[in-house]
């Protein structure tokens, strides 16, 4: 299920120094419940619905990239996958 948080033209509080510029997208998941440490753990129904979503998003900002938080801010581990190889594997097409 995708749930919406503040207007697409409205800037996020997502990743310092990137904010006006960017789009934040969220996946619930991502940690380890019993050492609280990141973890690929979403389900093919979440990649589904990112995929769409990404889908629909890159349609509206063509020259938009696509990346993990962990990309822009070195400290952080989330989304907790390798989004390019994510990217890679979705569009083969398109990501080499």
């Amino acid at each position: 299920e995708i749930e919406h948080g503040r207007d697409i033209t409205t800037p996020g509080a997502h990743v310092y120094g990137y904010n006006h510029e960017s789009i934040g997208i969220c996946l619930v998941g991502g940690m380890n419940k019993l050492t609280r440490e990141p973890e690929e753990n979403f389900n093919d129904g979440q990649f589904l619905q990112l995929k769409g979503l990404l889908t629909n998003l890159q349609e509206q900002f063509p020259k938009a990239e696509v990346v993990g938080h962990n990309e822009l801010n070195s400290h952080k581990a989330c989304p907790s996958f390798d989004v390019q190889a994510w990217l890679r594997e979705t569009w083969p097409e398109t990501y080499y």
